[in-house]
């Protein structure tokens, strides 16, 4: 039985003992049903001890949070390009008496390159099977990914998900729980890195015609050069989806976790396989 007379503490002091703004307190009520007991609509908000020993209310909880990075904006991206011009053919350090084929096959060329590398965009893992009036575990049609318009839960973190994964699962499943009943889980908004990725590009390139009016130049293109796999996750897909593993106990579903034919794909517009590309450029 709740003691009337305890001391309670209002949302200022309730939110200074928690470390969060007043605003924060007001909406985890408003919006998740987490307030002081016995609060009457259009009264002060107090919160005894009790409320305040609740798990929801230990400590910010990340699955409360809609904070977290944004989804397509990588961590870590490095670009490097270099441009090289052989010092081979005539009118260059090298070769410059060099009969006319030779240097038309090995003379005047001139190589660029491009190397770009990033980590992986930023997804967060969810749930969203319980279509019913009374929604999973909290009452509420949440939409806990921002991009899902309703009903869309996170789970409790309970371990790395990077820890385990292999060449089948780019990540481990089993780092995931349902959260307890009337919880929400504690798995943050972009907490989950996809795949990153890097790519090489080479251009080889000479003019094989130089009139004062007419240039014509050969190119040779080499796109991702060492044929390194290009992936690339959409934020909300099935990838990051839990559905199968947490509700049913399946982890292998076919699409949760899984780079497939789906997942190939390079945003920067750069060849997901090796390509050699010939042409030819005429200025005039």
């Amino acid at each position: 039985m709740e003691d009337v007379d305890e001391p309670r503490l209002s949302v200022s002091g309730a939110a200074r003992r928690l470390g969060i703004a007043p605003g924060t307190l007001r909406t985890w009520d408003r919006r998740y049903g987490i307030g002081p007991t016995g609060h009457t609509r259009g009264r002060h908000r107090l919160y005894s001890a009790a409320d305040m020993a609740r798990r929801s209310f230990s400590r910010p909880s990340p699955g409360l949070s809609d904070r977290g990075p944004d989804p397509n904006v990588v961590k870590h991206r490095v670009v490097a390009n270099a441009t090289w011009e052989v010092p081979v053919g005539h009118g260059r350090s090298h070769g410059t008496n060099m009969s006319g084929w030779a240097n038309a096959l090995f003379g005047g060329w001139t190589v660029s390159s491009l190397f770009q590398a990033r980590t992986g965009n930023n997804l967060t893992p969810f749930f969203s099977s319980y279509y019913t009036t009374s929604p999973w575990n909290t009452g509420k049609p949440l939409d806990g990914l921002g991009n899902f318009f309703c009903c869309a839960w996170r789970p409790d973190q309970v371990a790395d998900p990077g820890e385990g994964a292999s060449r089948e699962a780019f990540f481990n499943q089993a780092a995931y729980a349902l959260p307890a009943p009337g919880q929400l889980g504690n798995a943050g908004k972009g907490s989950l890195r996809g795949p990153g990725t890097w790519v090489v590009n080479f251009a080889f390139y000479k003019n094989i015609v130089e009139r004062p009016r007419l240039k014509v130049q050969l190119t040779a293109l080499l796109d991702n050069a060492f044929n390194h796999p290009q992936f690339f996750v959409p934020y909300g897909d099935g990838f990051a989806q839990l559905d199968s593993f947490l509700i049913d106990g399946d982890p292998n579903n076919g699409s949760t976790a899984v780079l497939g034919e789906g997942a190939i794909q390079n945003v920067e517009g750069f060849a997901t396989g090796r390509q050699f590309r010939l042409g030819i450029r005429a200025s005039f």
